[in-house]
């Protein structure tokens, strides 16, 4: 029994150092970034505070004068005005840069609220989103919206 415990114990460890490598060693950086917008957005629609600011680099900042504490506050002000909320993302644009330290994404975004069953008019806008990878992965160091910044 315990020669079975001891095998199931091993085949599971190599079972995690196998995925470990194959996701730190093989998967795009393009991916990685694919993955941790789907994440943000996911985070967003399910109040999910504690995953959001683990996208979020700790030096963000942005020309709106947002740092990290502050995005995450409006991001929780506007989840809070809505009983529930759809993001879809039908155009994603990822490039890495050739140091592979840095990366970009364009993407639009449709964004609906609905309140007490009353679907809010949807605000459509793209956004440009800026990358670092640190130990910990990829994280958000910026975000600008030029249809914002001509207001």
């Amino acid at each position: 029994m315990l020669r079975w415990l001891l095998r199931i114990v091993l085949v599971a460890g190599a079972i995690a150092v196998g995925w470990w490598v194959w996701d730190r060693f093989l998967v795009p950086d393009e991916t990685k970034i694919r993955r941790l917008v789907a994440a943000m957005k996911d985070a967003v629609i399910r109040r999910n505070a504690l995953r959001l600011s683990d996208s979020i680099a700790q030096d963000y900042s942005d020309d709106f004068g947002l740092n990290k504490s502050t995005l995450l506050g409006v991001a929780r002000s506007f989840r809070d005005q809505f009983d529930e909320v759809t993001i879809e993302i039908p155009e994603l644009a990822v490039t890495v840069e050739p140091d592979h330290q840095t990366a970009r994404a364009a993407l639009r975004a449709t964004v609906v609220g609905f309140k007490g069953g009353i679907r809010q008019e949807p605000a459509d806008d793209q956004l440009r989103l800026f990358f670092r990878k640190t130990d910990d992965g990829w994280k958000l160091t910026r975000i600008e919206a030029p249809k914002l910044e001509s207001y």
